[in-house]
């Protein structure tokens, strides 16, 4: 339910399906790199004017409120499915745009992923292909850069938003940027983080990291103990330098100023000064969002607040994290929205739904999806 992972090896449609627990977008993965390899690449192909005027969909003027699958809005548009059609409405519910793709995903920095058979690329706001589809594998774009793979076994590397790239394939894996930086894995396995130019900020020389977030990133350590001691997990800052001993065997991003972290099965925060101040105590824990986080309490989920203490009680099936002062919960098999009080604001009466995202939120009543107002007013 709350599965924290990194996908690289393929594109998912960022939709939660009918009658399917929803969940926070699914990761469309990879995508952009086209433009630019074409201009450097004589066996790349750029998108041909005809080719662009083939590919461009219709933007029709339609209004359809009722959708088989939606995704959460992201730049003031969700992507829908309409049928058999992917398209995106504006917050009107008003279609601004189809698409002839087998698969889309939500627009980040002007941009959204599509795919065409089995090759990844990208397209504007207007519906034009500005990166012809050709990539094994492609990210959204993060801080003008998008990491790509060309063709299946091929090494990753980064491009612009006009399909250049900007530091050459030259990685086993990478990750998008955050603060200025990449976690990229070299070919021999180990971890490290490049700036914008290709830069080696931190030396590859970690098993496994996550990005920064507040100035620290997670990093695993082996063997901190002993040789034979299990990976450790701890923060280290731009400069490289270990601020928070590996001493976790599980550790996440700094979030208005704590981070979770785990000790065997038990959860509990750190500050950044590395002081453990919400001792470990629980089944799962997540990221605060408002001055709340979801935990899990003896099978059921609550939230507490930044003393640990228990803000609302651990009562529900299911959680998400709060946005806009709401979060979106499961009671049996029904799904709502609760305010900071834990009082209900929309009553748990939906078959599947999402968190609210730009002032809206995606729900399903049956096999059908629309979205609601933070009344609960459908659009």
């Amino acid at each position: 339910m709350f599965v924290e992972f990194l996908i690289w090896p393929s594109l998912w449609v960022h939709l939660t399906l009918a009658n399917q627990t929803p969940r926070a977008a699914l990761p469309l993965d990879w995508l952009d790199a086209t433009l630019l390899i074409a201009q450097r690449d004589p066996n790349v192909r750029a998108a041909s004017p005809q080719q662009k005027r083939e590919l461009t969909p219709i933007a029709p003027p339609a209004i359809k409120r009722e959708f088989a699958a939606a995704n959460d809005f992201s730049e003031g548009l969700a992507l829908v499915k309409i049928n058999q059609q992917y398209g995106y409405i504006n917050r009107q519910g008003q279609v601004v745009l189809t698409i002839p793709f087998e698969r889309a995903g939500p627009f980040t920095e002007g941009l959204a992923l599509v795919q065409q058979g089995d090759r990844f690329g990208y397209i504007n706001r207007q519906g034009n292909v500005v990166i012809e589809p050709q990539f094994h594998k492609a990210a959204h774009f993060s801080e003008g850069l998008a990491a790509v793979q060309r063709d299946r076994g091929a090494l990753f590397g980064y491009i612009n938003r006009q399909g250049r790239w900007v530091i050459a394939p030259q990685f086993i894996w990478a990750d998008h940027f955050a603060e200025g930086v990449g976690a990229v894995k070299d070919e021999r396995d180990r971890y490290g983080f490049q700036d914008a130019t290709g830069n080696w900020v931190i030396q590859p020389q970690f098993p496994s990291v996550g990005h920064f977030s507040e100035g620290l990133a997670t990093v695993q350590v082996a063997g901190v103990a002993s040789p034979q001691a299990n990976p450790q997990w701890g923060y280290l800052d731009r400069r490289g330098e270990m601020v928070i001993l590996p001493q976790y065997d599980g550790a996440f991003p700094f979030t208005e100023g704590l981070a979770r972290v785990r000790q065997g099965d038990r959860w509990g925060y750190l500050d950044r000064t590395g002081k453990v101040v919400i001792p470990f105590q629980f089944g799962f824990a997540t990221e605060f969002a408002e001055g709340l986080a979801l935990v899990q309490v003896d099978r059921r989920w609550g939230y507490i607040d930044r003393t640990g203490q228990i803000a609302i009680a651990a009562e529900f099936d299911w959680g998400d994290a709060f946005v806009d002062g709401k979060a979106l919960v499961k009671v049996g098999r029904k799904y709502g929205y609760i305010g900071r009080s834990g009082n209900w604001v929309i009553r748990p009466q939906f078959d599947g739904a999402g968190p609210f995202s730009e002032g809206l939120a995606r729900v399903q009543v049956g096999d059908v999806w629309t979205y609601i107002d933070d009344t609960g007013k459908p659009i």
